[in-house]
């Protein structure tokens, strides 16, 4: 052992084969298609009014993509291979408007 190497070293970081790092983020960049075509949640506007989108896209059927308010959603909306593309946004909007729900009662 010479004077510069320890033997608390760290083992070399390129473990792993670049060409999987690479596919991998090709794969991140192509936009998914959603799997229930015309179904979509629009995001929420920046400022103090967010929550109420949130409470409109919970109740009013014409704040969401697909005609029918969040909460009545069927749950093949929001679950399973939806669940990355609208669960999160739905369960977001369920939280808010349960929140406003509890505090106006």
């Amino acid at each position: 052992m010479d004077s510069n190497s320890s033997p608390t070293a760290s083992p070399p970081v390129a473990s792993v084969p670049l060409a999987l790092f690479r596919n991998g983020q090709q794969r991140a960049a192509v936009k998914k298609a959603a799997p229930v075509p015309g179904v979509g949640i629009p995001d929420l506007p920046r400022g103090s009014e967010a929550w109420c989108a949130a409470i409109r896209q919970w109740e009013d059927p014409a704040a969401t993509i697909g005609g029918k308010a969040l909460k009545e959603w069927p749950e093949e909306w929001y679950t399973g291979p939806m669940r990355t593309i609208t669960g999160v946004k739905r369960n977001i909007r369920k939280v808010i408007a349960t929140e406003f729900y509890w505090w106006v009662t």
